[in-house]
């Protein structure tokens, strides 16, 4: 029976389509209007230094260092704002003994906080997950999946308490690829 051809062509097709090799997304495009800042998607997320500031209101994510209790092989703390939605990064550096830390001139939106000891330390972020450094490959899980979002708005353009830990957390996809080892 032919009627039967039709479910098998189906399920070859599923199958070669299951084994094809996955296709790269194409890069976005944007019809905004040029700013300061270049947004681009998460997988090609940039740093955005603070001398560039936005147009528009901007505000500023603020917290406190907690400390690794190791020496860390480092020149600098960077300290990263990441826009959830257009993966725009916002940084600024540090010394590697500083205990808090501001991160000014950003614009609203959705933001995770994260922190590496560059070059060579550890990278930690703002979670939930109550871990100071990841002692264990569960740690290093509970870190990386409980970052916890800072909504920045007009109405509330300032805010406080973005405290980093979770040292040791999986958090190198989040940050600039051209920074990393």
């Amino acid at each position: 029976m032919k009627v039967t051809s039709i479910p098998v062509l189906a399920c070859v097709a599923l199958a070669f389509v299951a084994c094809s090799p996955a296709q790269n997304p194409a890069s976005p495009t944007s019809s905004a209007p040029a700013t300061d800042t270049t947004v681009l998607s998460t997988a090609t997320a940039t740093e955005v230094l603070p001398t560039n500031t936005p147009s528009g209101p901007v505000g500023s994510i603020s917290g406190n260092i907690v400390p690794t209790g190791y020496p860390q092989p480092a020149n600098s703390l960077k300290i990263f704002a990441r826009e959830k939605n257009a993966g725009t990064i916002y940084t600024t550096d540090f010394s590697i003994d500083v205990t808090s830390y501001t991160i000014s001139n950003i614009p609203p939106g959705v933001y995770n906080v994260f922190a590496w000891y560059y070059k060579g330390g550890l990278p930690g972020a703002y979670t939930s997950a109550k871990v100071t450094v990841a002692q264990t490959s569960e740690d290093q899980f509970n870190c990386t999946n409980s970052l916890l979002d800072i909504t920045i708005s007009t109405s509330s353009l300032n805010f406080t308490g973005a405290d980093i830990d979770c040292w040791g957390g999986n958090f190198f996809s989040y940050l600039p690829q051209d920074l990393l080892p």
